[in-house]
């Protein structure tokens, strides 16, 4: 099982202005106040990765969803 990270994907100069869960893909946007300084940007978005559940991932770590973001569908032939 990969070990989830977070990835800055959008900067603004030297500012980090949004992110992403390296697992479930979830992205996080800073706020604008917080865009303002740096430091407050950057615990903007260690925060709301920390505090995030993984979604769509079974406890075994293994994508649940298809690149389309639906649900796979298992068959079962008899």
């Amino acid at each position: 099982m990969e070990k989830r990270n977070l990835r800055v994907v959008k900067w603004l100069a030297s500012t980090p202005a949004a992110g992403e869960c390296t697992q479930c893909r979830l992205q996080f946007s800073v706020p604008l106040p917080a865009l303002q300084r740096v430091s407050d940007a950057q615990e903007s978005l260690r925060k709301q990765f920390t505090e995030h559940k993984c979604a769509g991932t079974d406890k075994a770590g293994t994508d649940k969803t298809d690149k389309a973001g639906t649900d796979k569908k298992e068959t079962v032939r008899a």
